[in-house]
């Protein structure tokens, strides 16, 4: 029996998350422009890993945290949805990763690359 080391450990060092599930609602704007509303999700077992951040001083006092979320496998998660951490909201920059191994056929955690800018512009 193999043991799946890295999932082992983010089990013992996950915590909950919640994904911002944004949900076209069907009925347009006034403009006609599409619609969303926001359904909560609650996911647990996720890990964030903080990447790092860059401040923009140029007409501007904004800092820009780039970070990356691991999912367990089956969750369903697409770019137009945000993850709230720590009562901050992050914004899935891309499409996430899903991955299954070729060799054991096992789904690896689905990586998720976020981003949260605060900060003030003119």
């Amino acid at each position: 029996m193999s043991i799946d080391w890295q999932w082992v450990v983010m089990k013992n060092f996950a915590v909950n998350m919640t994904l911002v599930r944004r949900v076209l609602t069907g009925t347009p704007d006034a403009y006609g422009n599409d619609v969303y509303t926001d359904v909560m999700i609650q996911v647990p077992q996720c890990v964030f890993v903080p990447a790092g951040s860059s401040e923009n001083l140029v007409f501007t006092d904004q800092v820009s945290q780039t970070d990356t979320i691991f999912f367990p496998p089956g969750v369903v998660v697409t770019a137009l949805d945000a993850v709230i951490y720590n009562g901050d909201t992050y914004e899935i920059q891309g499409e996430p990763s899903y991955w299954t191994s070729p060799f054991s056929g096992r789904e690896s955690p689905i990586r998720i690359n976020v981003t949260r800018v605060t900060g003030v512009t003119i």
